[in-house]
């Protein structure tokens, strides 16, 4: 390694076919948050607006799941103290907010 190389050297071997069999340095991680279902809604609206029909296909378990989590909240809504009310309140802003993005 150089004196001006911030990371060790890795060690590649690469055969005729040019599969990768490499002996390599975890320099750090990327965390990848999962998208809210506000950014689900967004990407599925652009979708729809694009005429990916194929696409939007493959999220019917989001579709599903999106609307199952609407009724459970919807009957639930009576039941949460003020605190949750307003938890309830800050979250649902924030997520119509991302669908505003189109």
């Amino acid at each position: 390694m150089n004196a001006g190389d911030s990371q060790p050297p890795v060690d590649e071997k690469l055969s005729d076919d040019s599969s990768h069999d490499a002996k390599s340095v975890v320099v750090g991680t990327i965390e990848i948050e999962p998208p809210t279902w506000g950014e689900m809604g967004l990407i599925a609206w652009r979708l729809i607006r694009s005429g990916e029909i194929k696409a939007v296909e493959h999220m019917s378990q989001d579709f599903k799941r999106a609307f199952a989590c609407t009724e459970v909240l919807r009957q639930l809504m009576v039941t949460l103290t003020p605190e949750q009310r307003a938890t309830y309140e800050r979250v649902y802003a924030a997520e119509m907010s991302k669908q505003d993005r189109y």
